[in-house]
């Protein structure tokens, strides 16, 4: 019964991992570093499945970097400001500018891949 509590606690954990950005914190929160903006949806399963992924995947530590989320039905803003049609979406940004784009879904493997061809 605790292990059953446990790996739920965890799995819901997973889901809030990484914080939401809206158009109040946005520029904010990119304008430094390495950052990953993921745009999804709610209702997306493959943005469940892809979110899943970036929670199990690798950091190196060295990469200094953020990864934020943005729900596209919550910010319309900026959905439609960085032009995001097409989910799960993964916009990489260095010092506040952008400098790729990815979608489609990604393996833990493929996240991981990115994050050091983008900021290595």
């Amino acid at each position: 019964m605790f292990k059953t509590i446990f790996i739920s606690l965890l799995l819901i954990s997973n889901i809030f991992a990484f914080e939401h950005l809206n158009e109040n914190n946005f520029d904010e929160k990119i304008k430094k570093g390495n950052t990953v903006v993921k745009f999804y949806a709610t209702w997306c399963d493959i943005c469940k499945e892809t979110s899943n992924n970036l929670s199990k995947s690798k950091i190196d530590k060295d990469l200094n970097l953020s990864i934020y989320k943005v729900d596209i039905g919550e910010e319309v803003y900026l959905t439609k400001k960085y032009d995001a049609i097409t989910i799960p979406l993964f916009i990489y940004f260095k010092d506040g500018k952008e400098i790729a784009r990815e979608d489609a879904i990604k393996t833990t493997e493929q996240i991981e891949d990115s994050f050091n061809k983008y900021f290595q």
